[in-house]
């Protein structure tokens, strides 16, 4: 019996960590992106496949960029952070329309911007 309530609660808590996000391709396009958590870091399926490689890109050193803002504005350090990864910040949201802050790196890897900051930055 106790196996029983461990494998219920194990499959119960992995379902939790995935996670259905949608990306609109252009103005009537929406891709689903699945999303699971790799070395603490949220990543899609596409990094998990890959996950090697994607690891290396997430560890390679960070290029330093040039502030562009001219303003006294602080942004956000989680999508400068991707920037000087050669990323693009992306914003995907849940069915819910909650927004989260991605990170697209080499045009296939989603990660979570605010977790790859936490976890990366150096």
């Amino acid at each position: 019996m106790k196996i029983l309530i461990i494998t219920i609660c194990l499959t119960f808590a992995s379902s939790l960590s995935a996670l259905e996000l949608l990306v609109r391709t252009d103005s009537k396009t929406v891709k689903k992106i699945d999303v699971s958590e790799l070395q603490g870091v949220h990543v899609n399926s596409e990094c998990l496949r890959e996950k090697n490689h994607c690891l290396k890109i997430l560890s390679q050193e960070k290029k330093v960029l040039p502030k562009k803002r001219t303003d006294q504005t602080i942004g956000n350090p989680a999508s400068d952070f991707c920037h000087s990864a050669v990323g693009s910040s992306i914003i995907l949201e849940d069915k819910k329309h909650s927004e989260y802050d991605y990170c697209l790196l080499e045009d296939k890897y989603f990660v979570d911007s605010w977790d790859f900051f936490k976890k990366y930055k150096k």
